[in-house]
């Protein structure tokens, strides 16, 4: 049977190693993670700054929280 004019071939990702602007097949860290225009491109580059951002912030309040262990541990008798 004949399926004329339907492309059933998955999306692939660009292996473009520098910086682009092109948002045609361009994966981000993952090849789920797929980019398919520059809505989702700027989407995707939010949602990383937000993760970082996450994570600095985790990284700040546990450094925090060694320094006030650290200090109730020396005023222990």
């Amino acid at each position: 049977m004949e399926h004329g004019g339907h492309d059933a071939s998955p999306a692939r990702c660009n292996m473009n190693m520098l910086f682009t602007w092109s948002t045609r097949d361009l994966c981000i860290i993952f090849r789920s993670w797929h980019i398919t225009g520059p809505i989702t491109l700027t989407l995707s580059l939010l949602a990383i700054v937000a993760l970082v951002a996450a994570f600095e912030a985790l990284r700040a309040t546990t450094a925090r929280y060694d320094a006030l262990v650290l200090k109730r541990r020396e005023e222990l008798p």
